[in-house]
């Protein structure tokens, strides 16, 4: 999960250096090195940010499942008398 984070916040803020870049009118191939830049910058932040994410999940699912045991099945008896619609077949 945090790569999958990581290689979408990059690309995101690849595409968003890539469009300033080409509103402000600047040379391409500045416009392509601030934005190859910024993607290898926001790569290693959205890897954190991904890290980060997946501790807390983690943490949220012991927590809630320590505190929210499942309960084992209890079985419930069958009134006397009463026929069962499902066939059991032996073999």
């Amino acid at each position: 999960m945090p790569q999958q984070i990581a290689v979408v916040f990059a690309l995101c803020a690849f595409a968003v250096s890539i469009a300033s870049g080409m509103l402000t009118q600047a040379p391409a191939t500045t416009v392509l090195l601030r934005a190859i830049v910024v993607l290898l910058a926001a790569g290693a932040i959205g890897r954190v940010l991904g890290h980060m994410a997946m501790v807390a999940v983690r943490e949220h699912v012991a927590a809630t499942t320590a505190n929210n045991p499942i309960p084992k099945p209890v079985r419930i008896p069958e009134p006397a008398g009463a026929q069962s619609e499902v066939e059991i077949l032996e073999g």
